[in-house]
């Protein structure tokens, strides 16, 4: 992956972090903080998804199968582990949790990537509350494996003819709250929008480093100053295509520096993005019962809480989803046959 685009990945994850750290802040400390731009972590990382998706398969001879097998095995080993985890705490000790409640329907649903009721969270979330959006990532990996057969100019149009199909339809029929109402709105159209940077970014068409940096100063500019003011599209997925587009394209004709902490964050993004709930509550439990001992202050209770669960996320990076990853890895990998003995030449 490119460096910028892994860098990116960790500074989503933080947004994300931040945008669920506000909610304790305020209970902790009466402080309302500002939201802004962290509310986009999310459509960031869905272009990013698209566009990762394409850089990672446009030059290599992948079939749908293989490519869909590639991406569980990425996604799914921790997400498991999470989801049993907190299925069984919620089972074992459902006191402990305020928005999971044990069922056995929506924990095999959450499993298997499907959008279900929550028995306690209004809405179609998992067990794991952040995995609403690894439902959108499975639906888009079954599209884009579709499109994999096709030369590439026609896997990007008949991916965005998908995407943008579905969308259409949604607003025509207006769907109520359910499942053909999550598949048909508007954030699908991002997935899309990472596909088209990717395929601009192979292309290898002429872009002006300053024009591409611009690209990603204005659309980071469009982030903050439309941030709720216009419909999700206009605010927070083409600008979210623009900072995804313009580093991409930025790195393209420049070097990016190298920058080890950076790196590692991007690495365990997903990590922090699956744990961070969990983190949070932890911490804001340990905060709350410290009392007088706890800073009323704003700022080092968000330290606390974002500190924290950034040491949790690559904690948990390093000790359960690598290994569980890799172990996935091997159990699909091919094994090699073994050469057939040698023969002896007829005399």
């Amino acid at each position: 992956m490119l460096i910028g685009l892994q860098y990116l990945r960790g500074v989503a994850a933080l947004m994300i972090v931040y945008f669920h750290a506000v909610g304790p802040v305020e209970r902790l400390t009466g402080t309302a903080l500002p939201v802004s731009i962290s509310g986009s972590g999310v459509d960031l990382f869905f272009v990013l998804s698209g566009c990762v998706m394409w850089l990672s398969t446009h030059d290599r001879a992948v079939g749908p199968g293989q490519f869909l097998l590639n991406r569980l095995v990425r996604v799914a080993p921790l997400y498991w582990i999470l989801t049993l985890v907190v299925a069984g705490l919620a089972f074992a000790a459902p006191a402990l949790l305020r928005s999971t409640a044990f069922d056995p329907a929506h924990l095999v649903a959450s499993l298997l990537f499907l959008p279900w009721p929550n028995p306690r969270y209004p809405g179609l979330f998992p067990v794991i509350i952040p995995g609403w959006t690894l439902n959108y990532e499975m639906f888009f990996y079954a599209v884009f494996a579709l499109m994999l057969p096709f030369r590439p100019a026609w896997r990007v149009a008949g991916t965005l003819a998908v995407l943008g199909g579905l969308v259409l339809v949604g607003q025509a029929v207006q769907p109520g709250p359910g499942v053909a109402a999550f598949y048909t709105d508007a954030i699908v159209l991002e997935f899309g929008l990472g596909v088209l940077v990717g395929a601009l970014f192979t292309a290898r068409i002429a872009v002006p480093r300053a024009a591409a940096l611009a690209a990603f100063v204005i659309g980071l500019g469009l982030l903050v100053a439309l941030d709720g003011a216009l419909p999700k599209f206009l605010a927070a997925s083409l600008p979210a295509a623009l900072v995804v587009g313009g580093l991409a394209l930025y790195e393209r004709g420049a070097a990016v520096p190298r920058f080890a902490p950076a790196r590692h964050l991007g690495d365990a993004s997903y990590a922090l993005y699956l744990s961070h709930p969990l983190a949070l509550g932890v911490l804001a439990a340990v905060l709350a019962k410290l009392g007088p001992a706890a800073s009323p202050h704003w700022l080092p209770v968000l330290a606390v809480l974002m500190v924290g669960s950034m040491v949790a996320g690559s904690l948990i990076y390093r000790l359960v989803e690598r290994p569980a990853t890799e172990g996935a890895r091997r159990l699909v990998r091919p094994r090699a046959r073994p050469a057939p003995p040698a023969v002896a030449p007829a005399r």
